[in-house]
């Protein structure tokens, strides 16, 4: 078998680490012929048991996850509130043309969704239990500058459905409520909650 030096590390051990490993070596019951392969197997097994704890205690944490969430008396539900960016988070005004006929979603609509998903983010919705119900309610100055809140959909579940990776045939849409206040600014409302 060839020996390949581009594996090989070399080590400075104190002197008194290097005569408790040698007597190790030298014992009745030794198995290595150098304190290189006992530091080897040595390695190898610390390597392989940290990697089984990890993965016991992330399947523990998932199961403890997953009995609480059954546990869970009723589903789970977060409000964000949001700015309202004007038109340009709509159906009819979020996409671009390009010279070659195709589209892409325009600076300001990419900034709002971008920023949607990281508030939602904390919340790991993606652990939920589908459908997610996403309701939006808005606050505008008045009813010219309010647009259908339907019209708002399309970058709202789009926006969820990228920092989930969950796919936005599992989110149900429902307009909410229309206010008006000509002193405040428009601010959208948005309210996700996970399936009973």
């Amino acid at each position: 078998m060839p020996t390949d030096n581009s594996n090989r590390i070399s080590l400075r051990l104190p002197h008194d680490l290097m005569l408790t490993l040698r007597r190790r070596i030298d014992g009745r019951r030794s198995r290595w012929s150098s304190v290189g392969e006992y530091l080897k197997e040595r390695l190898i097994y610390d390597l392989e048991r940290s990697h089984e704890r990890t993965d016991l205690m992330l399947e523990r944490k998932r199961r403890t996850m997953v009995t609480a969430a059954r546990l869970s008396p009723e589903p789970r539900l977060i409000t964000v509130g949001m700015p309202y960016p004007g038109d340009v988070i709509s159906v009819n005004h979020y996409l671009g043309a390009r010279r070659d006929g195709g589209h892409y979603v325009k600076q300001e609509a990419q900034a709002w969704m971008d920023m949607l998903g990281w508030v939602i983010k904390q919340w790991h919705i993606e652990e939920w239990k589908l459908p997610l119900s996403v309701t939006c309610d808005g606050r505008f100055k008045d009813e010219n500058h309010a647009p259908d809140l339907s019209n708002l959909c399309v970058c709202t579940l789009n926006a969820i459905q990228e920092v989930t990776g969950t796919n936005d045939k599992h989110f149900r849409w429902h307009d909410g409520t229309r206010t008006f206040n000509k002193d405040m600014a428009p601010e959208l409302k948005i309210t996700i909650e996970e399936a009973e």
